[in-house]
């Protein structure tokens, strides 16, 4: 008897990055307009309150397309290298958004701030990235046990 369904991971989707960006950015902007939406900028440079009352919005948005295109480059040097294993996609997952973590925890914590646009940055940005690092990590390795149909041609 043949199986018309061949039982696959969804992990395996070339689309996960691109979905667990999405996620990235909903939990990112939910958890930043819950909790620290209100912070009180103490910078004192006009030019730099100016940018920021303009463009604040925009910026979890370009440090997610920084994350999608190097984690679509990893796939690519990992088709190049012909490794089709799913394990291997969720190692490179947890590697770009663990570094993502480990960056801005490394920022928030340990690093000295010199100037007025990264003690704004760090101090409005850094909690919301790193919860919803956290959260990509996690939702990256509960996708494994997902499992998808697909069709046999």
């Amino acid at each position: 008897m043949s199986k018309d369904w061949n039982n696959s991971r969804f992990i395996k989707s070339n689309f996960i990055p691109l979905l667990l960006g999405i996620l990235f950015l909903a939990v990112f902007y939910g958890i930043y307009f819950t909790f620290w939406k209100n912070i009180q900028s103490s910078i004192e440079s006009y030019k730099v309150n100016e940018f920021m009352d303009k463009y604040w919005i925009f910026i979890p948005i370009l440090y997610w397309i920084i994350l999608t295109i190097i984690l679509y480059i990893l796939y690519f040097i990992k088709w190049i290298i012909r490794i089709d294993f799913w394990l291997i996609k969720v190692f490179l997952i947890i590697i770009v958004y663990w570094i993502s973590l480990f960056f801005w925890i490394q920022l928030l914590f340990f690093e000295p701030r010199y100037t007025d646009i990264a003690i704004y940055i760090i101090d409005n940005y850094s909690k919301s990235i790193i919860w919803a690092s956290t959260f990509v990590m996690i939702a990256s390795v509960i996708m494994i046990f997902i499992k998808s149909k697909e069709k046999k041609d």
